[in-house]
């Protein structure tokens, strides 16, 4: 801590300050300076490992080992964050808004729309094109595109396509706006002949950017306005997007024309949608595009509804995957062509407060008997036949859920990779790396501190800092660093980091507290059998006691340590998993 720094909270104590001094001085500066997370984890750290001893003596007499003293600045200092608050998202990025899409069959049914698309036109789990705010000339122009898509057989006919349909649709949730979609068809090998119905605003490619910032010198604030004018908002439109005032913005456009060299502003949209061609033919040329836009549901559940996202062949051998803590979905396109070519079908049911998945009911301690049930009814509705779990890091956890609220036999096997274990013992904390054991520490001993704890790295994410962030988690963990150093996996990683915080911190608070707990009854009420797969140096789950948890469930469990490998698994061996997958449909769990 620099001096300037200390002159910011003026006191009367000494240079040296002791350990409860500096973490109460760091507590409040992080409500003010997002980026001392790592400062104030630092003195938490120093503070909580301290007291170790008295905090397991605590714990184990009366259930709490919170600190009313130190709670008292915790608290304070959370009411800061509460009114500093959140950067406000671009206007694109509000749920329901981005990317309403919709897939539609020749009979005129709606057999996929995204999230955005169901929660803007009130889709509910069945429906059509009657469902949608149509005009006769486009239920017309729509039936006509039906009727020679069904007619001719793209696939297997060389007549040209029928042409686009612009649509005009006004959607329930919006009464005044409009939603300027088209419709065209979709060449679809594996699932016939479909009309794919999105959205035709333009979309800002994430090379932007890359491309901005290197060409123009544009800070990320000015890009940010930069999409929203490539949008076709107006200052002012801006200014409320951003609860910036007018002045600030007009300021910032006035930078971005200077740096663009731009005269006037509609000279600078004509230089950013040219900038936008060029962005989209570099992903072109890096990457191949995907067959079909991502497909997301919802599934209705009796008191909420819970998104569904999947990959690889529709009509392949069901997997279901539950995601970590913090990475969120990490299905990159060459493991989604891994799953088409293998003929895999991965469903991934979005737990509750991640993303924009919907909260739901009750304590932290019941959340995976309670997901597990409601995952375990999707699999009856859906009509799988003897699934594939796939329980990825935390998500482990939440797959021994469904399990045991499944009959025995329902189930093909499970396969957890850098999955977590039932703690048992404290010394499973002692191997974690720095970042995590603390949080776990936190998670276990201090529940009340957690939400401010993982509320101040959240700022710390939302203000530019996730790389730090994800940087702090791999420390001193050479192979998964190396792992992370490739950009895409990066970027996927920190796609996730966002996934997880997108609603705040309760997300994260719920599997903290089910991750550090003794969660064995979860295991014990099913019988189905389990692969586990795990890096030699995991950083968050110590290979021994992966061993350990394998040793006691022998009669059922089969593992495999990767040596030279971390908790990245799934980025660095993405063949080998998809190996197991295949293994496990065709011959079952192999015993060791």
């Amino acid at each position: 801590m620099s001096d300037q720094q200390k002159t910011s909270f003026p006191d009367n104590r000494e240079n040296v300050q002791p350990p409860r001094d500096q973490l109460i001085e760091s507590i409040y500066r992080i409500a003010l300076e997002p980026m001392a997370y790592d400062n104030f984890m630092g003195h938490w750290d120093e503070y909580i490992s301290g007291r170790l001893d008295d905090l397991n003596q605590l714990k184990a007499t009366d259930g709490s080992a919170d600190n009313p003293e130190i709670d008292t600045h915790f608290q304070i200092a959370a009411q800061l964050l509460d009114q500093i608050g959140r950067p406000i998202p671009d206007a694109k990025e509000k749920a329901g808004v981005r990317n309403p899409q919709m897939l539609v069959d020749t009979g005129g049914r709606i057999v996929w729309s995204s999230s955005a698309a169901s929660q803007l036109f009130a889709l509910g789990p069945i429906a059509s094109l009657d469902d949608l705010p149509l005009d006769a000339a486009q239920t017309e122009a729509l039936s006509t595109m039906r009727a020679l898509l069904d007619g001719q057989g793209l696939q297997d006919d060389p007549t040209p396509q029928p042409s686009p349909v612009l649509l005009n649709l006004t959607p329930p949730a919006q009464p005044g706006s409009v939603q300027y979609m088209v419709a065209r068809v979709l060449q679809e090998q594996q699932a016939g002949d479909l009309i794919l119905i999105t959205t035709i605003a333009p979309q800002w490619p994430a090379e932007m950017e890359r491309l901005l910032r290197e060409g123009f010198a544009l800070s990320i604030s000015e890009i940010e306005i930069c999409e929203l004018i490539a949008d076709g908002l107006n200052p002012a439109a801006i200014a409320e997007a951003r609860r910036s005032a007018l002045a600030t913005v007009r300021t910032q456009i006035k930078k971005v024309m200077a740096k663009t060299h731009c005269g006037s502003q509609a000279e600078l949209v004509r230089l950013l949608h040219s900038v936008m061609r060029v962005a989209d033919q570099e992903a072109e040329n890096a990457k191949q595009r995907p067959i079909t836009p991502e497909r997301e549901t919802l599934f209705a559940l009796a008191d909420r509804t819970m998104p569904l996202r999947e990959f690889g062949d529709p009509s392949g051998y069901p997997i279901v995957y539950f995601h970590g803590m913090l990475d969120g979905i990490p299905i990159r396109k060459s493991f989604e062509a891994e799953l088409i070519r293998h003929n895999l079908r991965l469903i991934c049911p979005v737990r509750p407060y991640f993303g924009f998945a919907t909260g739901a009911k009750g304590t932290p301690r019941s959340a995976p008997e309670r997901f597990g049930q409601d995952v375990a009814k999707m699999i009856t509705d859906m009509d799988l036949k003897q699934p594939i779990l796939v329980g990825y890091m935390a998500g482990a956890i939440y797959a021994h859920g469904v399990a045991a609220a499944l009959p025995n036999g329902a189930l093909r096997g499970m396969l957890n990779v850098s999955a977590a274990v039932p703690i048992l013992s404290n010394k499973q904390f002692a191997n974690m790396s720095r970042r995590q054991r603390l949080v776990a520490y936190t998670a276990r001993f201090t529940p009340s501190i957690l939400p401010f704890v993982i509320r101040a790295g959240i700022s710390q994410m939302d203000r530019g800092g996730a790389t730090t962030f994800m940087e702090s988690l791999y420390e001193n963990r050479p192979f998964d660093m190396a792992v992370a150093s490739d950009p895409d996996v990066r970027d996927t990683i920190l796609e996730g980091y966002r996934f997880t915080v997108q609603q705040g911190h309760k997300a994260f608070e719920i599997d903290s507290h089910v991750i550090v707990n003794d969660w064995s009854a979860l295991v014990d009420a099913s019988t189905v059998p389990v692969r586990l797969l795990h890096g030699e140096h995991d950083p968050a789950c110590d290979v021994a006691a992966v061993r350990e948890f394998a040793q006691r469930y022998g009669h059922r469990t089969s593992i495999e340590v990767l040596p030279e490998t971390g908790q990245l698994i799934l980025y660095k061996y993405p063949e080998k998993v998809i190996a197991e997958l295949c293994a496990i449909r065709d011959h079952g769990v192999v015993l060791n």
